[in-house]
This record gives C-alpha cells, sequence and structure tokens, in this order.
C-alpha cells in the first residue's frame, strides 16, 4: 500500500503536473513568433503598396483597367456620331 501511495502522491505533484507545460509554452512562443514574422511582411506589402499609389499620384498618372477604356472609346465613338448626325443629320 506504501508504493501506491507514493506513486500517486508523485503522479499528483506539482512536478509532474507541470512537466508538459514547457513543451507547451515553446510551441505557443513558435507560433507566436510566426505570426509576428508574417505581421511584418504584410507590413512591408502594404507599405511598398502605398509608396508606389502615392508615386503614381504624385506623377499624375493613371492606368485605368480595360472596362473604362472600353467605356471610353463608346463614348468618344458615340460623340462623334452625334456631331456627325448634327452636321449633316
Amino acid at each position: 500500500m506504501d508504493g501506491e501511495y507514493e506513486r500517486g502522491h508523485k503522479a499528483g505533484g506539482t512536478d509532474e503536473r507541470l512537466a508538459g507545460h514547457d513543451k507547451h509554452f515553446a510551441a505557443i512562443n513558435g507560433s507566436l513568433a510566426d505570426l509576428v514574422k508574417e505581421i511584418q511582411t504584410m507590413n512591408l506589402s502594404i507599405q511598398r503598396l502605398q509608396d508606389t499609389m502615392e508615386a503614381k499620384r504624385q506623377l499624375g498618372t493613371q492606368v485605368w483597367n480595360g472596362w473604362q477604356r472600353a467605356f471610353a472609346v463608346i463614348s468618344a465613338a458615340g460623340v462623334l456620331v452625334a456631331i456627325y448626325l448634327g452636321i449633316w443629320g
């Protein structure tokens, strides 16, 4: 009976209960380090995007999408047709 008591007392002790916590904390710290690296990478990407947009704004250059170009062409064609019909129509 003393052996069972000693084994139970040792199993319920602080050392045994905390034995796996070091590994758990190391895993958490590793996960947090990975998260910090990812956030830093995202922050740099956002900063690069902001710098690019600011440079484009300062240069006054504008990049048009495909639908914007198509709309401009259709509008210009409509204006030309209206002028033609207004003059010779």
